[in-house]
């Protein structure tokens, strides 16, 4: 995959703020998918085709060439690593829960979500949080496709709770305002059993393209940070405090990987 080609196909899901369809405008945006669109105009490609999919099916489509990246809010995972490669991380985040206001049972801690048998958790297929989620027994999960869906079953009694990417929980909250939802962090002491406290994500490619992948992490290093980057990711809710400065518990991650560890930009300050 060379820029000689001039046409390249981003795979994505309807998972804001990282990508999504515009509500006002006929066009796919969302930090991952303009951070890559961006960079991918720097590097030669002038055609750039959206594919939207699941986010379950994004890994599977891209290994079978359905698309030829993936610019979704992908967190970073060893078992991600296994299959497909990743850019240097464009963004830091940390779990949270979606809870309704009432809160009935009292959730306040990932342990009353796994020991109550009356809380119901809504699950999103293919996200980082079904590591966390299979803790819950399965007749306590309600499937969800997407967060969007996800704060529906909340709202509706059908679920009690959602966990997943505070950054993709308060813009799901904001692009579908629920007054009846509250969104917990760990600034409100919120916390799951990880063995990385902070997650760090990006946009993944077929293993294979080293080439491309070389160029694009070429590319981020000097734009990650940069007043550029800061105001095209503004809107999404992102700034300083989530640029992804490389975490102590995250070097686990690269270790025996055939990815780079991700560069530490020098106009960005380092955030643990």
């Amino acid at each position: 995959m060379t820029p000689h080609n001039r046409i390249i196909r981003i795979g994505y899901s309807n998972h804001p703020p990282f990508s999504y369809k515009h509500p006002n405008q006929d066009c796919i945006t969302g930090e991952s998918f303009e951070i890559a669109t961006h960079i991918l105009k720097q590097l030669g490609f002038h055609t750039i085709q959206p594919k939207e999919t699941d986010f379950w099916a994004l890994i599977p489509q891209l290994k079978s060439g359905v698309f030829d990246m993936i610019a979704s809010g992908l967190l970073i995972t060893p078992s991600r690593l296994t299959e497909v490669a990743f850019t240097h991380p464009t963004y830091q985040d940390s779990d949270g829960i979606m809870i309704h206001h009432r809160n009935p049972h009292r959730i306040h801690q990932f342990d009353d979500v796994i020991h109550h048998p009356l809380i119901k958790v809504a699950a999103v297929f293919g996200s980082f949080a079904m590591e966390s989620i299979r803790l819950v027994p399965p007749n306590r999960r309600v499937p969800c496709l997407d967060l969007a869906t996800a704060l529906d079953a909340i709202v509706s009694g059908q679920a009690d709770c959602v966990i997943g990417s505070t950054l993709a929980l308060r813009q799901a909250a904001i692009l579908r305002p629920y007054p009846e939802l509250r969104l917990r962090t760990y600034r409100d002491g919120f916390s799951v059993p990880s063995a990385i406290p902070v997650e760090f994500g990006g946009i993944a490619m077929r293993k294979r393209d080293t080439t491309l992948l070389a160029a694009f992490n070429q590319a981020l290093t000097t734009f990650i940070g940069s007043p550029s980057h800061l105001k095209l990711v503004a809107p999404f809710g992102i700034g300083i405090s989530e640029l992804p400065a490389l975490h102590p518990h995250f070097e686990s991650v690269w270790h025996n990987t055939s990815t780079p560890p991700p560069l530490q930009n020098p106009s960005s300050p380092h955030h643990p």
